[in-house]
């Protein structure tokens, strides 16, 4: 959704798959992020705290601390994400 090279901010759309997600281990690196639902639901792990998010749903976090996320419904999770990056 935008060019994300020379940038301090990422926005895309992201989709995520029927069982689809991130693996072990959890990732971290600097930075925050933000998501907004647009279809589906999507599992996330963000320092031991498991939240669901649903259409409609936002969250926001430091991406400086563990996490993961994972699509355990049968539908595309599809979200409007962005995040931050550490130069």
């Amino acid at each position: 959704m935008s060019p994300s090279s020379g940038k301090q901010m990422s926005f895309f759309k992201m989709i995520v798959s029927p069982g689809d997600g991130t693996e072990d281990p959890l990732m971290f690196h600097g930075g925050e992020e933000c998501g907004f639902m647009l279809v589906g639901s999507l599992r996330l792990e963000i320092e031991g705290e498991v939240y669901f998010i649903d259409e409609g749903d936002s969250i926001y976090f430091d991406s400086s601390l563990p996490h993961r996320f994972m699509n355990d419904g049968d539908v595309d999770a599809v979200a409007v994400w962005t995040m931050t990056h550490s130069f």
